[in-house]
């Protein structure tokens, strides 16, 4: 079986800051799963069987270092010195007893100095393409966009720019959506420093870049960077920074060419390259250990025997590995012994596909079956299902039917979240086909169109519908 990857994003309670790392747990997770591994990426919860990588390692104090489970990647994403407010006693304890990953070379040897023996290995940030995704405005109405946490430092360079004249607007704690509207609006985006410090917010820029934005960033002579980057941000020392973003925004073609030339230099650093060697370790180690000898897609009756590398589940089927009663709801997070694959907990982002045929047409609770698939579900699996038309003429043929469905039954669980109070997650509709009786696909031979077909009686047998769990695109705290 495949080694199985779950990006977790550490997340304190009423901290909603962790979004920030929302954008490089994506990129992990797509970049990961591109390379042919199950992947999953969630706030705080670990899964049995899963080789985790965690973000936000810095935020976890010393009495919570043993919530990290042994074996986890630690990947680093701030500046760490012996002066930082981020090493502390916490972090200290995980990059000495984990393996760790960190985006900047000079954080890897300031870790080095600093008596870490463990092996800290340089993971740069990388592009994904899913992460190219914020529309361009029909109206660059903000001549300057900086989101992040105001310091004297920081407040001096926008107040100049103010100064001068120009629209600076200012973001903190403003993640997701509504940050991407804003830097769809912006001509420039600038990166300040916190404080004086000596590695490039690759972190942040690297976003930026993906979506063809223009981006000022602060860079000293002694300053890290990344090869090349040098042609893709237009870099400049504190005391200009204003002189060069007043002269960037008044050359509109130059600063297109910089938006195209950043672009070019972030998909040439794709972040499946850099993990590949990683996880075909972190893969060998798993695989060695039997901790991913467990099955990744779950299928719901339809089978007369069992299915190679699928779990099977049905009610009185003697091949299913696992008996359930369709009017009693799916055993989420209970622990099941099975002849095929030993013993398998069926836990919160499991699997990356359900098969439930016809099963939503006999449970009991309908909401609550597809609930609990969206929970079982890792994110971007797909559930998969095959159920009785309302006008069909077997809709109510078998005794075990509880309900029957139309073109629109799938429709309402794309904001799950918030209508029916899923928490994180959602199951969004992205195929629906008919499948037609002997009637039906004689009248669509004589023309008949798909919205008359399905309000005709006994012309739709089946509706097939493919659903997709997503996340929650708002993110905690927004």
């Amino acid at each position: 079986m495949t080694a199985a990857f779950r990006v977790v994003i550490v997340s304190p309670p009423g901290y909603r800051h962790s979004a920030a790392f929302h954008e490089v747990a994506e990129s992990l997770h797509h970049a990961i799963r591109s390379l042919g591994y199950p992947s999953s990426v969630g706030y705080n919860r670990f899964a049995a069987g899963a080789t985790h990588i965690v973000l936000g390692s810095n935020l976890v104090g010393p009495d919570a270092v043993s919530l990290i489970p042994a074996g986890s990647v630690i990947y680093n994403l701030e500046q760490i010195d012996a002066q930082s407010r981020w090493w502390h006693a916490g972090l200290q304890t995980l990059v000495s007893t984990h393996e760790t990953w960190d985006y900047s070379r000079r954080n890897i040897e300031t870790f080095a100095s600093l008596g870490v023996t463990f092996p800290v290995h340089h993971v740069p940030i990388g592009y994904v393409p899913e992460l190219t995704r914020i529309p361009a405005a029909p109206t660059e109405d903000i001549d300057v966009l900086f989101y992040g946490s105001t310091n004297e430092r920081r407040a001096r360079v926008l107040d100049t720019l103010r100064t001068r004249g120009l629209n600076v607007v200012q973001l903190f704690g403003v993640y997701g959506r509504e940050r991407d509207a804003h830097i769809a609006r912006a001509k420039v985006v600038m990166s300040l420093h916190l404080y004086p410090a000596k590695i490039l917010e690759t972190v942040r820029v690297s976003y930026l870049l993906a979506n063809h934005k223009a981006v000022v960033a602060e860079c000293e002579p002694d300053t890290s960077i990344d090869p090349g980057i040098e042609a893709a941000v237009r870099l400049a020392p504190y005391e200009k920074i204003v002189e060069a973003t007043m002269a960037l925004l008044e050359r509109p073609a130059e600063r297109a060419q910089l938006a195209d030339a950043g672009y070019r230099w972030i998909t040439g650093q794709p972040l499946a390259a850099s993990l590949a060697p990683h996880l075909e370790r972190l893969a060998r180690a798993a695989e060695s250990a039997g901790s991913a000898a467990r099955p990744t897609r779950l299928k719901l009756g339809g089978f007369q025997a069992p299915v190679p590398d699928w779990l099977c589940v049905d009610e009185a089927n003697p091949a299913a590995d696992v008996r359930v009663r369709a009017d009693s709801g799916l055993p989420l997070n209970e622990t099941r012994d099975t002849l095929r694959f030993g013993r398998v907990a069926l836990e919160a982002e499991s699997f990356d596909e359900i098969d439930a045929g016809d099963w939503p047409a006999r449970t009991a609770d309908f909401e609550g079956f597809m609930r609990d698939c969206a929970r079982l579900l890792r994110f971007g699996g797909v559930l998969r299902v095959r159920v009785p038309h309302d006008l069909s003429a077997d809709a109510w043929a078998r005794p075990g039917t509880r309900r029957v469905f139309s073109e629109r039954s799938f429709n309402g669980f794309a904001d799950a979240h918030i209508a029916l109070s899923w928490g994180d997650c959602a199951l969004e509709l992205k195929d629906l086909r008919y499948e037609l009786s002997e009637f039906g696909a004689t009248l669509k031979a004589q023309g008949a169109d798909a919205d008359n077909l399905v309000r005709t009686p006994r012309t739709v047998d089946r509706i097939v519908a493919t659903l997709e769990r997503r996340g929650y695109r708002a993110l905690p705290g927004v």
